[in-house]
């Protein structure tokens, strides 16, 4: 009996498009990739994968955040800066002022940037123009942890771990500044 050739699977697909483009976003429930529109990550729904991603971190992703993806405007997104791949749940805008209110969005996220997809290709947008082009992951990167130690801090009662949190925080944030031109 002669075996049936498989297709590709979505996650191999995803995982193509990753190394091929340096990321994607999809629609999970039509399958539509790269749809037009500006794309800002919902906090608490993120993943860094250090070196490639794979099938596996990706089909691990949609079990972990399936609620979140299941949300009406909700998209699977994922790119790749240098060895690291970032996986996140995101929000589409779309219209006129997308790119405003999408980085509008994703200030009460913690995030400093968001991705608008144009013609199949991301353009990364950022919110801090005087940070230099090759330091804009990195400046983005340290700004999401700042405001995750800050709202870790404010959950905790004073004492040496709140104050640690705090110490995380601003760590972070001069980090982050020393990355603008000088």
């Amino acid at each position: 009996m002669a075996q049936r050739k498989r297709g590709p699977r979505p996650s191999d697909q995803l995982v193509g498009l990753t190394e091929r483009d340096g990321g994607f976003t999809t629609k999970e429930t039509s399958g539509a990739l790269n749809p037009p529109g500006t794309f800002a990550a919902w906090e608490d729904h993120e993943r860094v994968v250090e070196g490639p991603v794979r099938s596996t971190d990706i089909m691990q992703f949609r079990r972990d955040h399936g609620d979140a993806l299941d949300r009406p405007g909700a998209y699977f997104g994922g790119y790749q800066e240098e060895d690291t791949t970032y996986l996140d749940v995101s929000r589409r805008f779309v219209g006129p002022t997308r790119v405003e209110r999408a980085l509008e969005f994703g200030r009460q996220q913690g995030q400093v940037s968001v991705y608008d997809v144009e013609d199949d290709a991301l353009h990364y947008t950022h919110t801090a123009p005087d940070v230099p082009e090759e330091s804009q992951y990195g400046y983005s990167e340290r700004m999401a942890q700042a405001t995750r130690s800050q709202k870790q801090a404010r959950k905790l009662e004073p004492g040496p771990e709140r104050s640690q949190r705090v110490e995380h925080m601003v760590d972070a944030i001069f980090e982050a500044q020393n990355l603008r031109r000088q």
